[in-house]
């Protein structure tokens, strides 16, 4: 059994404590992610990895696994700096998305891959903080999920048919 498998499997019951990043006071940078790869690597303690990175074990275990899917994934970025904060307006990003995909439609997936690709500057304000909540935004970023709640939530986007379990969303021609 490797280390990575043995880390995603060692969670000593579920605890309620430290389940969110909110309130969490380190910035996370990439020196943090290299740390996290090698103590996975090394066969480090959950527990103690959560205490060293004031993060909790489920936190960590996404960080990981989103690693392991994507070494370069950007480092997630705190909230609690509101002086810094900057408001994006996610619906906004969602409808130029969309106006370059082909049929101007998508999955939430291909929508936020194509926010990616946009030169405008809030792409560097998007919060990348991993959520932890139900299972079906686990491991999704913030503003992924936001993404995915304009669609679903405002009328000049229409669910017209699905991929899987996935929906596929179209501009509507009449907004």
């Amino acid at each position: 059994q490797s280390s990575a498998q043995s880390f995603e499997q060692a969670q000593p019951g579920r605890s309620r404590k430290k389940q969110s990043t909110v309130g969490v006071v380190a910035q996370w940078v990439p020196e943090m992610d290299q740390q996290l790869m090698a103590a996975v690597a090394a066969g480090r303690n959950c527990k103690e990895m959560e205490e060293e990175f004031e993060r909790s074990t489920r936190w960590l275990r996404i960080r990981h696994r989103q690693l392991l899917e994507d070494p370069t994934a950007p480092c997630p970025r705190s909230s609690n700096n509101s002086t810094q904060a900057t408001k994006v307006h996610h619906r906004d990003l969602a409808r130029r998305a969309m106006m370059s995909l082909p049929q101007h439609r998508g999955t939430v997936d291909e929508i936020c891959d194509k926010i990616l690709t946009l030169d405008l500057p809030e792409i560097e304000d998007l919060n990348r903080n991993i959520l932890s909540g139900p299972t079906r935004t686990q491991g999704r970023e913030v503003w992924r999920e936001r993404v995915a709640d304009d669609l679903s939530h405002n009328p000049e986007f229409r669910l017209v048919g699905k991929v899987g379990r996935r929906g596929i969303w179209q501009l509507d021609a009449r907004m």
